[in-house]
């Protein structure tokens, strides 16, 4: 929930929705930073390998993670305190991170979606970031190939059918969402057939991209 005067907060029930319980702690941000948690986008459980894992990712852009099924949060450190992380700046819907794919074969390894910032990859459990935006485009910038300042809309795995279905369909309907590949280095993007339109929106990741 993203309460205006308490903050936002993460519930959760044992009986399919009867009865509702706070976590003990919430998401925060540590104190000397500065930042205050405005509201919460994404919620991603872990693999079935972790037992009691899930993400949260917030605006502005970070992400927390809970190894007790969301009783208490801590902030991922590596991500909101990266080197470029001052630069960051907010899409028409905020600064937010909205999207998180975790590899299956190696936990260690995922990606997140921040608008408007771009994907950015971890292969040491979120110790250490790098953007992986390469061969996208950002026409709307001075350089249409920077680093990061990308706004992708969804970042999506190929297990999400459904989700990346729809997606799909309104690429191919020509409307200005299209779906872009990610390539088996892990780092570039590629447009799918018939994507009319070069900004990043809707991103597909092949089960699995090798390392």
């Amino acid at each position: 929930m993203n309460q205006m005067i308490w903050g936002p907060e993460i519930q959760f029930s044992d009986d399919l929705g009867g009865a509702w319980t706070s976590g003990q702690r919430q998401p925060r941000f540590s104190g000397d930073s500065g930042q205050i948690v405005d509201r919460l986008w994404h919620i991603e459980p872990g693999e079935e390998s972790e037992p009691g894992v899930m993400y949260v990712g917030v605006q502005p852009a970070a992400l927390f993670r809970s190894d007790d099924s969301g009783d208490t949060w801590s902030e991922v450190k590596g991500l909101s305190t990266h080197p470029t992380f001052d630069q960051w700046q907010p899409g028409l819907g905020g600064l937010c991170l909205h999207s998180m794919v975790i590899d299956p074969r190696d936990t260690n390894r995922s990606w997140v979606g921040m608008s408007a910032v771009g994907v950015f990859g971890t292969s040491d459990g979120g110790e250490n970031w790098q953007p992986m935006n390469q061969s996208a485009r950002a026409d709307f910038l001075p350089d249409p190939f920077p680093e990061f300042g990308y706004c992708p809309h969804k970042l999506l795995s190929l297990k999400s059918h459904a989700a990346f279905s729809a997606a799909t369909r309104r690429a191919k309907a020509g409307s200005t969402s299209p779906v872009i590949c990610l390539q088996g280095s892990g780092l570039s993007w590629a447009f799918t057939p018939r994507t009319r339109t070069l900004t990043m929106s809707c991103l597909k990741m092949r089960p699995w991209v090798t390392k």
